[in-house]
C-alpha cells in the first residue's frame, strides 16, 4: 500500500496527537457542507472524531491505526 500526508490550518488549542483517518472519510462530510465554519471534535487518538456545524449536522468518522 501507500502512505500520504495532508495538513490544513486549524485552531487547536490541546495536547499534541498523532491520529490517521480514511482520507475519503474526511473528505466526504466537508464536501456535503456549505458552511464556512465547521468544527472537528476529537478526544484522543483512539475515539471517534465528530464532525459538527452550529446547525444540526454530525458526521462521526472513526480513525485508523498507524
Amino acid at each position: 500500500l501507500g502512505e500520504a500526508h495532508e495538513s490544513m490550518a486549524v485552531k487547536y488549542d490541546g495536547p499534541d496527537l498523532e491520529v490517521a483517518f480514511n482520507p475519503q472519510y474526511l473528505l466526504d462530510p466537508m464536501r456535503a457542507l456549505t458552511k464556512d465554519e465547521v468544527f472537528f471534535e476529537l478526544k484522543d487518538e483512539v475515539s471517534p472524531g465528530v464532525f459538527k456545524t452550529l446547525e444540526s449536522f454530525l458526521c462521526v468518522v472513526m480513525p485508523v491505526r498507524l
